[in-house]
C-alpha cells in the first residue's frame, strides 16, 4: 500500500519538510516568566542534519520537535482513498509512521544533534521501555494539560510554513497524523502527572496566561479538582 500511493521526491527543493528540530536555552525567572533563545534550528530532511550541536543537558534546556506526515506523503482524500476501504488503513499506517519518525528524531537529537548522549546503544525493546535519557513530553500530557501551548511550540519552530502542520480552533494538529512536543535531556527528567489543581492554582494559572478564570476553566477543565 506504500509503495502504491507514496510518490514523493525527497531531493525537490519544492518538497515540504517531515519535521523540525529546535534547541532553545530557556530560563525560568522566580515569577515563572520563561525567556529563551535560539540555539540551533534544523529541518529533518536538510543535509544539515549531520552537523553535531553540543550542550550541557543539566542545564535549563528545551526543544521543540513538530512533525508532519500528512502533508508531505498526502491524505486519505488527496490520495483518493476517501470512502474506501483503505482509507482507515492509511490512517493507521501515518499514524505509526508518524511515531515512529518523532521517536527516530528524538534518537538522533540524543546521539548527534544535541548529542548529550552520544554513545548511547540500545536494543528495541530497551527504547520501548524508554530506558534512553531524557523525557519527550507534549501539550495535553498528564505533565502539560494545556492544549493552547502548542501555540508557542508553533510559532517557535514556524511549523506551518517549516513543514505543513497547522493547528485547529481546538489546538488540534492537522494533517492528524502529526506529533509534536519538547525535549528534556536532565538525567534525572521524569515524566509525572500535575493532578488536579484546585481554584488558586487555576487563578495563578489564568493570572500568567493572560486570561480570565472562565477562558482558565475552559482550557484546564479535565484537571480541575471540581471544588
Amino acid at each position: 500500500m506504500f509503495d502504491r500511493y507514496v510518490v514523493v521526491d525527497w531531493s525537490a527543493s519544492s518538497t515540504p519538510k517531515l519535521g523540525r528540530d529546535s534547541i532553545w536555552i530557556a530560563v525560568c525567572d522566580q515569577t515563572g516568566t520563561v525567556s529563551s533563545s535560539n540555539v540551533a534550528t534544523r529541518d529533518a530532511a536538510d543535509a544539515a542534519l549531520d552537523e553535531i550541536f553540543s550542550s550541557d543537558p543539566t542545564s535549563t534546556t528545551l526543544v521543540g520537535v513538530d512533525f508532519s506526515l500528512g502533508y508531505p506523503v498526502g491524505t486519505a482524500a488527496a490520495l483518493g482513498l476517501a470512502g474506501t476501504p483503505w482509507s482507515a488503513m492509511w490512517k493507521m499506517l501515518a499514524d505509526r509512521i508518524a511515531e515512529a519518525f518523532a521517536e527516530r528524531m528524538h534518537e538522533r537529537v540524543r546521539t548527534e544533534l544535541w548529542g548529550y548522549a552520544a554513545d548511547e546503544s540500545f536494543t528495541p525493546s530497551e527504547l520501548l521501555k524508554e530506558s534512553f535519557q531524557g523525557i519527550r513530553p507534549a501539550p495535553g500530557y498528564p505533565s502539560q494539560p494545556d492544549h493552547t501551548e502548542k501555540l508557542a511550540l508553533f510559532e517557535l519552530l514556524d511549523a506551518p510554513n517549516a513543514v505543513g502542520v497547522e493547528l485547529t480552533e481546538s489546538f488540534a494538529m492537522w494533517p492528524g497524523s502529526s506529533v509534536s512536543g519538547l525535549y528534556f535531556a536532565h538525567p534525572e527528567a521524569k515524566y509525572f502527572g500535575v493532578g488536579k489543581i484546585k481554584r488558586d492554582q487555576l487563578a495563578d494559572y489564568a493570572t500568567r496566561k493572560g486570561w480570565t478564570i472562565e477562558e482558565a476553566e475552559q482550557h484546564l477543565a479535565p484537571v480541575l479538582d471540581g471544588s
